[in-house]
């Protein structure tokens, strides 16, 4: 399923002109993929507390999470609107206790939009990556910021900006030793090598039988897992360390898994969050910020909870520290009209133990 992909922009454009030959820009049919067991939970969760950290703007969404030098730190997008906002910025907040916060950092790109902050732990330093948008500009349009994260409260370039005019840049994570970008664009989800230069290179991508979107990856007991959101159910896709480019795709049984999570839980165990659409369907009681843990021994998935949501939600952002998981996400405050930063403490035990 995974194949060589982007090697020069020549190929490129030469593929985009097959596909628009081919079905004139149609998607391919939904071509179902062998599901993941959705099994009973082999953990008990209790919700300890959740909170509106913040909710000034009229629009913050997409967060992130990370744990650095004793301290928490959230990271979201602040905007008027989910569309293209030219005053939007990326938020990075601080906090010891998970309790008390205070802003970090507020980056800001005059006259672009900026969208998908994630963080990126390597060798005991943190970094914040987003996206820019500039609509009006066709080459160039979409760009990856990576700054590090400095201990006098402030952000600082680390790296160039990661070019390119039709890749949609989501998440930059480590990957043997390197960085790895991961981005989509129609039916493709390509990785990146991301060297100390400028501008990453193509390694290979993922070919999906519908829309591709957002993917996160990690990697565990010398496998790789990348979680991927498409139009119909999310995917898993498993490769080995060795040759990441050949991955055995699976089909979640979570309807969109918008703004998909992974990290690892313990050595047999993934955490898995996401947008979840309850039976495929739309209305607002029925979208949930959902868990889910991944038993990477048995080939199986459960539900540990669904997180206080409303309609737009998600994009969590998750630590976990002994029998804790810290989560930070996004969801709609009915009252007011407003997307609100929201962060959950969640207390995790097995059954029986």
């Amino acid at each position: 399923m995974m194949k060589l992909f982007f090697k020069t922009m020549v190929f490129s454009q030469a593929l985009g002109l097959l596909f628009l030959l081919a079905g004139c820009g149609k998607e391919k049919p939904w071509i179902d993929l062998p599901e993941i067991p959705l099994v009973e939970s082999e953990y008990i969760c209790e919700v300890l507390d959740s909170a509106i950290v913040y909710h000034t703007a009229p629009y913050n969404a997409f967060t992130d999470l990370a744990f650095y030098d004793g301290s928490f730190y959230l990271t979201f997008r602040s905007a008027r609107e989910h569309g293209f906002d030219s005053t939007s910025s990326i938020k990075t907040m601080r906090s010891r206790d998970f309790i008390r916060w205070s802003e970090f950092s507020n980056n800001l790109e005059k006259g672009l939009d900026v969208r998908d902050p994630k963080f990126l732990l390597e060798r005991d330093q943190l970094y914040l990556n987003y996206t820019t948008i500039n609509p009006n500009i066709p080459i160039n349009k979409k760009q990856l910021r990576i700054f590090k994260i400095d201990t006098g409260d402030k952000t600082s370039l680390f790296s160039g900006n990661y070019k390119s005019s039709d890749i949609w840049y989501w998440y930059t994570g480590i990957f043997q030793n390197e960085k790895l970008s991961m981005g989509y664009k129609d039916n493709h989800v390509a990785y990146y090598q991301v060297p100390q230069s400028s501008i990453p290179y193509p390694k290979c991508a993922l070919d999906l039988p519908n829309s591709a979107s957002e993917a996160r990856f990690v990697t565990s007991q010398n496998r790789m897992y990348s979680a991927i959101r498409t139009k119909y159910k999310g995917i898993l896709a498993v490769s080995d360390l060795s040759n990441i480019c050949t991955a055995k795709l699976w089909q979640l049984p979570v309807y969109q898994l918008g703004g998909p999570n992974i990290t690892v839980f313990d050595e047999n165990h993934l955490l898995i969050s996401g947008r979840e659409l309850l039976e495929n369907n739309n209305s607002g009681k029925n979208v949930k910020t959902s868990l889910f843990l991944f038993n990477t021994k048995r080939n199986t998935i459960s539900k540990l909870l669904e997180l206080p949501s409303f309609a737009d939600n998600g994009y969590a952002g998750h630590v976990i520290k002994n029998d804790t998981i810290f989560v930070s996400y996004y969801d709609l405050h009915v009252p007011t009209g407003k997307a609100v930063i929201k962060t959950a403490r969640i207390k995790i035990v097995k059954k029986h133990a």
